[in-house]
């Protein structure tokens, strides 16, 4: 009942050697991750997540500065706000979501105003 990480460490052959050989021997070997034991996560990852979250999408603060302030990687942030369902942000300061759209309108009248002649359709 040893994984084959433990059987390639007590008999010093590599893994996927021992693997190869139990195939041979036709015994099933469980998928990877089949023996870990998952954890749960803990009343105090879940105020965590909902701080970062809150921290990101209310506060509008960068990635980078959550990762300073929890201690964790700047990417393991990012992995958990997605896994969180929050929508990540696009680099720059100039984001897709916050550029403002200026109404035809208006650009024509600040055209004006400019002094700029009136435009006249293509084809004139």
């Amino acid at each position: 009942m040893l994984s084959t990480y433990k059987i390639a460490a007590k008999t010093g052959a590599h893994r996927q050697r021992i693997t190869g050989l139990l195939h041979k021997a036709g015994i099933t070997i469980k998928p990877n991750g089949a023996g870990r034991r998952r954890t749960r996560r803990t009343a105090e990852e879940k105020l965590l997540g909902q701080l970062m979250a809150r921290l990101y999408q209310e506060h509008r603060m960068p990635s980078t500065q959550i990762a300073e302030l929890t201690g964790i990687s700047k990417y393991g942030v990012l992995s958990r706000l997605r896994a969180s369902g929050v929508p990540i942000r696009t680099r720059g300061g100039n984001n897709r979501e916050n550029r403002a759209a200026v109404p035809a309108d208006d650009l024509v009248a600040l055209y004006l105003k400019a002094g700029c002649p009136p435009m006249r359709p293509a084809g004139y």
